[in-house]
Parts: structure tokens; C-alpha cells; sequence
């Protein structure tokens, strides 16, 4: 059907509702109306309402095509069965209308309730976008709570009974007397220092008694010397070296013995245990003093230092002192190091110290080449190791590994590997090799891996 208004499409509405007959009667009343003239005002508008239409297509029905009429006036038709006829599709007409007329209200009524629902919907978008608004809007973080800042002049001072007193110095610097002359270490410029053995006369003066002791007559006497000595352990490591050329034979030998003791209780400590605890190290005779840029050996003049704690006021003698320090901040500096590792270097013994001390975040890249000989298989490895010669850890025999610390898991590093470091301690490499093959004295490697390690610190945020 083709349309020219919307009054049209409402007219198919209802067409569609129509019989065939009816969609005929139409035809024939515009027929009857082309062929006679009638002055009936209802005919007229019943003229008007089809005249534009062109052609009728419903669903179901036959395509009905429409005769154009001209608009004229209509007169009531003389033939009675003629009239009857009109008037009967004229009555089909009229429902059409008033049907036409109701749709249109519908539509009218559907119109205004959409248009209500759309500014319903309008509004309780607003609404909700003003809600979310509110709601995603950022929120002020909360401010961590700030510590007090810690004074440059804030030492601890670790105390040979195993105490820690800590506080701000009053004194602004520390007098140690070498023998190049006096110098005055700022307190802001210390990281530490260790009082030596020349700061404590008891300490000195009971290590010489003992060592008197062990030439003891009285065996009693020797033996609780001898027990003594053992348990000051690597302190007196070097004290020690002052007694080796006097006393008696059973001194010199239970002298020795006590050395050995000690260079064996070094030797199953890993280089971290030394130099992470500033504690555990042998004491030297002269009072050490380290700064970021150097170290002084000497002796420190101020025996008593006044501090204000969170307690009071407290006094500290210097011969109390087994070490003070302060936090100093430090900026970290990339390392380049080039290392040789043995053959016979394994994490089961002879472990490879590289001496660099990482801190967690740090970056290590290790690049390695070189050939080590398995003299016993008749065979050779390069850092990348063997196939067919046992594993460690699930890594190849032969294959050049990293370790951090003592305890820490072991990295594969081959020929070349990187890692991120995760606890701080000593880097350490070694060789993986399976325990039966490292811990049998009888088998035999030659050569190295030269490795080039790289350390980039982690940089502060």
C-alpha cells in the first residue's frame, strides 16, 4: 500500500482486520460513487477519506486496487438496489473510520506515556550519574603516620653485656689519636666504631692470665684456662699471635690447639656471617673508626660519652662499648666484578665468595665462558655443564650456579643468567655437581669459569 500520511497506516491497521467482502464493498462504493452524484455530506467525507489512496495490499488478501476519483459533489443515487448497496459498504466504511479514530487516540495516549517514561527514565539517569559521580569520586588518602626525624647525632652504643643504649650524643665530634697525629671525626660523618683491645685493660689483662695459665702446673688450673679461651673464640684470633715464641711447651701446644679451633670455627662461618654482624669479628689492639670514605685505626681519646635518651640523661663509658653505630644513609653504586671459580669449587664445599654484599631489589646479571677438565671421565664442561653427569638441585652437573647467603636457593646461571635479589647476604657461585661426585676426594677437576658479574642496586622510591 503506499501511504502519504500517517492516517493511512492506521487505515491498514484496521484493513488488515477486515474480509474480503468488505475490502470488495469498498471497491464498488468508490465505483458506485464514480458513476452517480448525491448530495449527502456523509458521502462526500467518505469520498475524501479513500480518494488518495492508490492500491490496498493486506496480508492473507489479494492486492485490491483503488480507482482515482475526483472530488465531487455526491447525490443520493435513484435506483433503490444501487442505494442499498452504497449504503451497505458505506456503513463498512463508517466502522473503518471510527476504528481509525480510536487507533488514533491510542496512538496519541502511547505517544504521551512514552514520551512521560522517556523523562522518567531521563531523570533517573540524572540521577544516578550524580550518584556515581559521588560515589567514584577520589578520596584524600590518609597520610601514614610520620615517624620523628631521627637526629645525625643519634648513636647506639652495643654494650659488652649485651645491652643497647641508644641516644643523641652531645659531643659533636670524636677525637681518635693515630700516629700521623690527632684527627676529629664529625658524629655525622660516622657509620661506627669498635673500642680495640688498648680500651679495655681488664679485658687485656685477663686474656694475658689466662694464656700465663696454660703453662699451669696444676692441670685443673690449665684445663679452665684452656676452656675460657676457647669460648672468647675468634675476639682473640689475633691476641693470640703475641704468645707464640714464649712459655712453655704445654702452652705453646694448647696455644696452637685453641688457634685451630678458632681458624676451624672461621672456616664454617660463610662471609656474610662475618661481615653482616659487625659484632662477630676479631678484636684488634687500636680503637677502629669507619666513615663512608675511610677507615682510622687509632685511639679514641673521649673515654665517656653523654647522652640524651628517651630515659634521661645516661653516660656511657667507652670501656662498656663492644661497638656503636648510626644510621647512615648511603647511595648505592653498580658493581663490576670479574671472578675466577675453581673446579673444585661446589656449593658442598669451597664455595666461591665474591665478596659483594646484596641487598634486596638489586639486580645481578653474571656472564661466564671457560673449560673445566673431568680428568676421571676423560671429559670437559663449560659453564652451561653435562648432560649425562648427574644433577644437583635439578640443575646439570658441570653448570656454573649462584647462591645469596648462606641458606639461600641456588640460582642456575650457566653462561649467562640474571636474577633480582629477593634477601640480602654475599653473593656466592660454585659448581653443581651431585654429592656422590663432590664429596669423593678421589675424583679430580681442572680448570676455571671466568665469570663477570654486574650488580645494579635497586633504586629507592
Amino acid at each position: 500500500m503506499k501511504f502519504n500520511s500517517p492516517d493511512h497506516s492506521l487505515f491498514l491497521l484496521v484493513l488488515r482486520g477486515l474480509s474480503l467482502s468488505a475490502c470488495s464493498a469498498l471497491v464498488a462504493l468508490v465505483a458506485l460513487e464514480s458513476q452517480t452524484l448525491a448530495q449527502d455530506e456523509e458521502a462526500l467525507s467518505v469520498h475524501k477519506a479513500i480518494a488518495s489512496l492508490k492500491s490496498v495490499e493486506v496480508a492473507g488478501k489479494p492486492t485490491i486496487t483503488l480507482p482515482v476519483v475526483a472530488t465531487v459533489p455526491v447525490i443520493r443515487p435513484q435506483d433503490p438496489e444501487q442505494a442499498a448497496e452504497q449504503q451497505g459498504a458505506a456503513g463498512k466504511l463508517a466502522e473503518i473510520l471510527e476504528a481509525r479514530a480510536k487507533l488514533q487516540a491510542m496512538g496519541r495516549a502511547a505517544q504521551a506515556m512514552a514520551e512521560k517514561e522517556k523523562a522518567a527514565q531521563a531523570a533517573e539517569g540524572g540521577a544516578v550519574a550524580a550518584a556515581d559521580v559521588e560515589t567514584t569520586q577520589p578520596t584524600q588518602p590518609i597520610p601514614a603516620p610520620q615517624r620523628p626525624p631521627v637526629s645525625p647525632k643519634f648513636v647506639r652504643f652495643h654494650m659488652w653485656d649485651g645491652s643497647i643504649v641508644g641516644g643523641e650524643v652531645q659531643n659533636d665530634a670524636i677525637s681518635v689519636r693515630t700516629e700521623f697525629g690527632s684527627l676529629e671525626v664529625p658524629i655525622e660523618e660516622i657509620k661506627r666504631f669498635y673500642p680495640g683491645l688498648n680500651s679495655f685493660p681488664e679485658l687485656t689483662a685477663k686474656i694475658d692470665k689466662l694464656v700465663e695459665n696454660l703453662g699451669d702446673k696444676n692441670f685443673d688450673v690449665r684445663e679452665k684456662s684452656n676452656s675460657e679461651l676457647n669460648a672468647m673464640g675468634m675476639r682473640i684470633r689475633n691476641e693470640l699471635n703475641r704468645f707464640e715464641d714464649g712459655g712453655s711447651a704445654e702452652r705453646k701446644k694448647r696455644i696452637a690447639e685453641i688457634k685451630k679451633n678458632i681458624d676451624q670455627e672461621l672456616d664454617s662461618m660463610q662471609e656474610e656471617d662475618l661481615q653482616g654482624d659487625p659484632l662477630n669479628r676479631p678484636l684488634i689492639r687500636g680503637d677502629r673508626v669507619d666513615t663512608p670514605l675511610f677507615s682510622i685505626v687509632g685511639k679514641i681519646e673521649q673515654e665517656e660519652f653523654v647522652l640524651n635518651s628517651k630515659f634521661g640523661e645516661l653516660t656511657v663509658k667507652l670501656a662498656d662499648v663492644r661497638m656503636a653505630d648510626r644510621a647512615f644513609n648511603e647511595v648505592a653504586q653498580s658493581v663490576r666484578k670479574k671472578c675466577e671459580v675453581d673446579g673444585h669449587a661446589f656449593f658442598q664445599k669451597n664455595t666461591y665468595s665474591t665478596r659483594i654484599r646484596l641487598n634486596k631489589g638489586d639486580k645481578v646479571s653474571i656472564t661466564a665462558d671457560g673449560v673445566i677438565q673431568w680428568t676421571n671421565w676423560s671429559t670437559s664442561s663449560t659453564p652451561d655443564g653435562l648432560a649425562n653427569q648427574g644433577m644437583y638441585q635439578n640443575i646439570q652437573g658441570g653448570t656454573l650456579c649462584a647462591r645469596v647467603g648462606s641458606t639461600g636457593k641456588v640460582i642456575k646461571i650457566g653462561s649467562k643468567g640474571s636474577f633480582v635479589v629477593k634477601k640480602p647476604g654475599i653473593l656466592y657461585l660454585a659448581i653443581a655437581m651431585q654429592d656422590s661426585y663432590a664429596n669423593n676426594s678421589a675424583y679430580r677437576w681442572v680448570g676455571k669459569y671466568k665469570a663477570r658479574v654486574e650488580v645494579k642496586p635497586v633504586v629507592a622510591k
